[in-house]
């Protein structure tokens, strides 16, 4: 079952199908017992800044600035969160920049979006701690691969976006 840090309960202490503290849309609960969930990040947490950052990092928070910018602190590690379940995915490349680069998978990267941000070095913070954290290890979308805009696909809804 989807399951959100909060791991909010219904009666029978199964997963509830709404969360009522992050809104994120969680299954039925039918009976099985939610997952043990780990700890989601909510807000960049407060972590030394390397010197600088490797061009897989900034490469990675070009592309989550592009698809989440505007998108909660979560919604924006989630992104991050897809890239690195492709790396360890058999069925896509082994490496952040052959994922992002893969043809027809993310259209900034057919418009030169993300290429622009990495020229200018204008990335957004929020999305570079996000991009440090999905590199690190966070997992908030559950080994989902892909994501688009919430409405058209059942899966994880985070903000605007649905992962699955």
């Amino acid at each position: 079952p989807i399951t959100c840090s909060c791991t909010e309960k219904c009666s029978t202490g199964k997963v509830n199908t709404a969360c009522p503290i992050c809104s994120t849309n969680m299954s039925e609960c039918a009976g099985k017992e939610a997952a043990p969930a780990d700890p989601e990040p909510t807000e960049p947490t407060e972590q030394p800044t390397p010197v600088e950052d490797s061009y897989e990092i900034k490469l990675l928070a070009a592309l989550i600035q592009c698809e989440a910018v505007g998108e909660s602190y979560v919604g924006q590690v989630a992104v991050g969160d897809v890239v690195m379940n492709r790396v360890a995915d058999p069925r896509f490349p082994d490496s952040i920049v052959e994922v992002i680069y893969q043809p027809r998978q993310f259209s900034p990267i057919k418009t030169g979006k993300v290429e622009r941000i990495l020229a200018n070095g204008d990335i957004n913070e929020s999305c570079l701690q996000a991009a440090r954290e999905a590199y690190a290890g966070a997992s908030v979308v559950d080994g989902c691969v892909s994501f688009r805009r919430a409405g058209r696909v059942n899966g994880m809804v985070i903000g605007h976006h649905v992962f699955f």
